[in-house]
């Protein structure tokens, strides 16, 4: 077959067609998702050891769990309650440095800081700077936990 199918290509003509295949387009757009999250996959992949399926495994259980540590965040700045915004940030912190988002991990520290100093009235623009950081990793997310990473 593929004997056949090189009959048919003009000579000199490419041995694949040079808008990629859905696989390497697929891998293109997740590269883009990876890289607007500002994370380096072959970074976050070392961490694992290369275990992609622990990865995918890791991130599931992330994406299951950040939305409560995200309200925790919330309702500290809301309340103005510096000890649960240390406490929430840096576990969300914690969390969120295994996948190399140094942006995100930079605005939970941020917000740690925040709590730990009691400086409350800089927590609403960190926390802005937080959700920001979140609505633009989540997408690279979501395509680890669904195997396109």
């Amino acid at each position: 077959m593929a004997e056949e199918d090189s009959r048919q290509r003009p000579r000199g003509a490419p041995d694949r067609d040079p808008r990629g295949s859905a696989g390497e387009q697929n891998m293109t757009t997740s590269s883009t998702i990876f890289e607007a999250a500002g994370l380096n996959l072959a970074v976050v992949l070392d961490r694992v050891g290369g275990d992609t399926g622990l990865l995918r495994e890791i991130t599931q259980i992330f994406l299951e769990e950040y939305p409560a540590l995200m309200g925790e965040v919330r309702a500290a700045v809301k309340e103005a309650n510096s000890t649960r915004l240390e406490r929430a940030a840096h576990s969300l912190k914690g969390s969120v440095s295994n996948f190399g988002a140094d942006s995100v991990t930079s605005a939970a520290y941020a917000l740690e800081v925040i709590g730990r100093t009691r400086q409350m009235e800089s927590a609403p623009d960190a926390l802005v700077r937080l959700e920001t950081g979140f609505r633009q990793l989540h997408p690279a997310l979501l395509a680890i936990a669904n195997g396109q990473g």
